[in-house]
């Protein structure tokens, strides 16, 4: 009687744990939904001024930040996003004076092993990084040089047009190259790009589209 009783207890208080168990799980899932939920309101209020026609390319951009292990999106990443569209307008006039996505992307690569090197730290060869297990952060978030080059062509278009008006790509680009300070700039000076040559390409056609809507 005496072991049955014991028997008895010890699978009472084995289920009381397996609840208990079972009750922190639903409540650490409960957390993890309501930190998802709070992550795509952020993500959503994020690129509420981002013009619908531009929020694709953002979305190549945190593509291409993820892909970087980045856990925010720059403006070497949404630059990146730009040029990977190979039909857009931005393109076809950066990829006239030799800026394309292939020697962008060689560009970052070296500024970054210049960068590196400059205080004592060599890269892994590719092999070993691509042999390296990569860790998911999440959706990345706009870091500080993507939101200053927006505010900057957001500033620019109005200056240019004497009032708010929607933000274009070229905008967007021209906001992205204006900064003379940062990873762009620097990459560009790296791959031997006239940076201030790529500026007037962009400023000669927002000209031209001004003109052309008048």
């Amino acid at each position: 009687m005496a072991d049955e009783t014991g028997r008895l207890r010890n699978e009472m208080r084995q289920q009381a744990v397996a609840e208990q168990h079972q009750r922190q799980a639903e409540r650490a899932q409960a957390r993890a939904e309501r930190f998802h939920q709070d992550a795509e309101a952020r993500a959503a209020a994020a690129s509420g001024s981002v013009p619908a026609d531009l929020r694709p390319l953002v979305g190549v951009a945190m593509i291409e930040a993820t892909n970087r292990a980045s856990t925010t999106v720059e403006a070497e990443h949404i630059l990146l996003a730009f040029l990977f569209a190979r039909t857009s307008q931005g393109y076809a006039l950066l990829a006239q004076h030799g800026l394309t996505y292939e020697t962008f992307d060689a560009a970052l690569r070296q500024e970054r092993e210049q960068t590196l090197a400059g205080i004592g730290i060599q890269i892994p060869d590719a092999a070993r990084l691509q042999a390296a297990p990569r860790v998911r952060t999440g959706r990345p978030r706009f870091g500080a040089s993507a939101r200053e080059a927006f505010e900057r062509a957001s500033k620019a278009s109005k200056a240019r047009r004497g009032r708010p008006q929607r933000l274009g790509e070229v905008d967007f680009l021209a906001g992205i190259l204006a900064a003379e300070l940062g990873t762009v700039p620097r990459a560009l000076s790296r791959g031997g790009f006239d940076r201030q040559q790529l500026l007037d390409a962009l400023d000669a056609s927002l000209t031209t589209t001004r003109k052309d809507s008048k």
